[in-house]
């Protein structure tokens, strides 16, 4: 008798549990779901939602990049030509910036030139390039711009 109950209470346990196993959530009856709990399914949601969130702000952030420097090659074309620098000035400046913009970025990790840093690097590099005429004109154009930069 002890041996029937025992095999009656394992067979009842053995058909709960594949009755349990066979039966399908509300969850997974939904189409994109593919068997997927609520929580699992949700979570997934909010994934997608979050990437989508990061590549939009990437993206505007690439813009904004983009603009800003358009905006400086703007700024400094308007400099060369209240200068009056000469095309080899010019490439000699670009050059020169280049090189000193990389170098600081190399000893200044994580950190973005403030205006007063990058006129300290371009009065420096443009005291070598320009007469003093040109010079004198490029301080003028600076202090009238300050406010815009």
């Amino acid at each position: 008798m002890k041996s029937l109950k025992i095999m009656l209470a394992v067979g009842l346990l053995a058909l709960l549990t594949s009755c349990e196993a066979t039966k399908q959530s509300a969850a997974s009856k939904e189409p994109g779901t593919r068997g997927r709990v609520n929580t699992e399914a949700s979570s997934a949601a909010n994934q997608s939602t979050v990437s989508r969130q990061a590549t939009a702000r990437a993206t505007a952030a690439s813009g904004i990049t983009t603009n800003s420097g358009a905006l400086n090659e703007a700024k400094m074309n308007e400099m060369y030509t209240a200068v009056n620098m000469s095309q080899d000035q010019i490439s000699r400046f670009q050059n020169d910036w280049k090189t000193s913009v990389n170098a600081w970025k190399r000893n200044n990790r994580n950190q973005e030139m403030n205006n007063y840093e990058r006129v300290e690097q371009q009065d420096k590099i443009l005291s070598d390039i320009l007469d003093a005429s040109q010079f004198k004109a490029y301080q003028q154009w600076a202090r009238e711009n300050a406010a815009r930069n």
